[in-house]
């Protein structure tokens, strides 16, 4: 999508902001794509404050889930699966702490992957620096957890991850693996949720210039649910990632 012909480009300050990054060296080939993003996920941004405030001032005043279709009934229904989800893989004694980062991320992610059906918007998350600062929030955020948790049995626990006496000897060959394991894991986040959103954009945008009204229905459709699909798996790897991290390794 050519960024100029955005409907960003009638918010006030997107040209000086495509201009500046234009005039820096690091986005001299994509200063209009980068603006797009960063506009975009600030859009996102304001749109969960909105919804969030609006949900949480309806709880207040009365703790009965919204029957009514609306955004008290959207965000609801998203935090109670994603609540479901952290519970089931994380524990029910557990989940609670790490609910609001999945969450968080959760919604951001889902937005951020929904923008991009609607025409003329690009969505935040077919951009690699997006993805990969939300991959790098979890690969932090569970290493701490379990450093926190475990102190250094998170990390002796990659040298033995059978936790047998005999095992250790294995340990130079198991580390390194290891490591080289849970390194990949920010990079495939990333990798994972960059590549199907470029393909379903291409694939939505490349239907829609052939017939623009009948032909793309099917594949926005089908957008809808590999945006939630994309969502739901990075949430899920998320609390998998925690929840092996901040399990206690009693025997190290």
């Amino acid at each position: 999508m050519d960024p100029h012909s955005s409907w960003l480009v009638l918010i006030p300050g997107y040209e000086s902001l495509v201009s500046t990054l234009q005039n820096n060296l690091i986005f001299s080939d994509g200063g209009a794509v980068v603006a797009q993003h960063l506009v975009g996920a600030a859009l996102v941004v304001i749109f969960l404050l909105v919804g969030t405030s609006v949900s949480s001032r309806h709880f207040r005043s009365t703790p009965v889930p919204a029957k009514s279709f609306g955004l008290t009934l959207i965000f609801d229904t998203i935090l109670s699966g994603v609540a479901g989800m952290c519970r089931d893989l994380i524990g029910t004694h557990e989940w609670k702490r790490y609910f609001p980062l999945i969450a968080t991320l959760a919604l951001f992610i889902l937005f951020s992957n929904l923008m991009g059906l609607i025409p003329g918007f690009s969505p935040p998350t077919d951009n690699l620096e997006t993805t990969a600062v939300c991959a790098v929030i979890v690969f932090l955020y569970y290493n701490f957890q379990g450093l926190r948790r475990n102190g250094m049995a998170h990390i002796s626990h990659m040298a033995n991850p059978a936790g047998i006496g005999w095992t250790w000897a294995l340990a130079p060959l198991m580390f390194p693996i290891e490591l080289i394991g849970h390194l990949a894991r920010p990079l495939s986040l990333a990798l994972r949720l960059r590549g199907n959103m470029v393909g379903d954009h291409a694939v939505i945008v490349a239907f829609a210039g052939i017939l623009p009204i009948v032909l793309p229905l099917p594949f926005l459709v089908m957008g809808l649910l590999v945006c939630c699909l994309q969502a739901y798996v990075f949430c899920m790897l998320s609390a998998i990632y925690i929840g092996m991290s901040v399990e206690t390794h009693d025997d190290h």
